[in-house]
């Protein structure tokens, strides 16, 4: 018996035409005009598309709550709303801030981690933290707040990677800032991926980061 079959749907690979999708064990297992066997739940999808859940991997929140400001509640509420747009996995990015409340809005990310672990219905999975800064280029800051902006500092990235427990997944950098290219491989040995953003890098100095 199937876990799930999902009818009158459209996919991309069938276009308008309306199919059935068998699911089992949080597989596609079957796509077809019509998918043989029963299923323990039916979903009509009354016609409109089914995709893969998206991946959302720079996001500052949702549902009125900011992932800098969020206790583990509030990346709940951010994870249930996501989940009802058709984002099923997430990264929340935190905005450079003090050195204080980045480290508060680390535990709490990861306290809502350890605590999906036991389960939660209807909720986007948060995969990890991505670092928008401190290292970033005034001259291209947005809404960073300038004064918070610095040059890198492998030994902070270490200690908010060990208050994540190594759940920070990438960091947003800026090339031209004095120090960033000799740093990126430190970075990368902290388990991070490594971005270009808020930048007005030449070719040249992009490049350097790149290689």
């Amino acid at each position: 018996m199937l876990d799930i079959k999902i009818t009158n749907a459209k996919t991309r690979n069938t276009g308008k035409e309306l199919v059935e999708i068998g699911i089992e064990n949080g597989k596609i297992t079957a796509i077809a005009s019509a998918v043989e066997g029963e299923a323990k739940q039916v979903i009509d999808a009354k016609g409109n598309y089914v995709v893969p859940g998206f991946i959302d991997v720079h996001t500052h929140g949702g549902a009125g709550v900011d992932v800098n400001a969020a206790d583990q509640q509030g990346f709940e509420k951010i994870g249930h709303f996501f989940a009802t747009q058709g984002t099923t996995s997430w990264l929340s990015s935190i905005l450079t801030d003090s050195k204080e409340q980045t480290l508060k809005t680390i535990k709490e990310a990861v306290k809502h981690q350890e605590a999906q672990k036991d389960g939660h219905e209807n909720c986007a999975d948060l995969l990890g933290i991505h670092l928008e800064g401190p290292f970033l280029s005034p001259e291209y800051k947005g809404a960073m707040p300038e004064h918070l902006l610095i040059s890198p500092d492998l030994e902070l990235l270490k200690e908010y990677q060990e208050a994540a427990g190594g759940n920070i997944r990438y960091i947003t950098v800026s090339p031209e800032v004095k120090g960033v290219p000799e740093a990126i491989k430190g970075m990368i040995d902290l388990g991070m991926k490594v971005a270009i953003g808020h930048s007005g890098a030449d070719y040249e100095t992009a490049w350097k980061c790149i290689n």
